[in-house]
C-alpha cells in the first residue's frame, strides 16, 4: 500500500505587506482636505496593521481624504499614564461596510491620569 500524500488546499496569495490584527477600539477621527477640517466624528476599528486600519463609522467617508485617528490604547504605564495612539493617513477605500485607511504617520502620546 502506497503512503498517503498530503494535499494542500489552494488559497489565494495574500497581497498585503503587513499582517492584520483584529483590534476593536473606539476612536475619534478628523477628516480634512487641503488642511481644512471637513468633519469630525467617532468610529470603531475592525483590524489594524503596521500600514493601515479598517474602521467602521456611521456613514462612508470621502475616498482620498486625509484623516487623523485618535484612540486610547488599553495600556497604562506605571499606573500613572495611559497611551493615546495618534495616526494620520489617507482613506483608500470607503464602502458601506467600512473605511480602509493607509497610515502614513503614527505615534503614541502619554495621557496623564489625575488622582481623584
Amino acid at each position: 500500500m502506497a503512503p498517503a500524500r498530503e494535499i494542500k488546499a489552494a488559497r489565494p496569495e495574500e497581497r498585503r505587506a503587513h499582517q492584520r490584527y483584529p483590534v476593536g477600539l473606539n476612536l475619534r477621527y478628523r477628516l480634512s482636505r487641503s488642511c481644512a477640517v471637513l468633519e469630525e466624528g467617532y468610529g470603531t476599528t475592525r483590524d489594524m496593521s503596521a500600514g493601515g486600519v479598517f474602521l467602521y463609522t456611521d456613514h462612508p467617508l470621502a475616498e482620498g481624504s486625509d484623516i487623523e485617528l485618535f484612540m486610547n490604547w488599553p495600556v497604562q504605564i506605571q499606573g500613572t499614564h495611559f497611551l493615546q495612539l495618534n495616526m494620520a493617513g489617507r482613506i483608500v477605500r470607503s464602502l458601506e461596510a467600512g473605511i480602509a485607511v493607509k497610515i502614513e504617520e503614527r505615534r503614541f502620546a502619554p495621557i496623564r491620569v489625575d488622582a481623584a
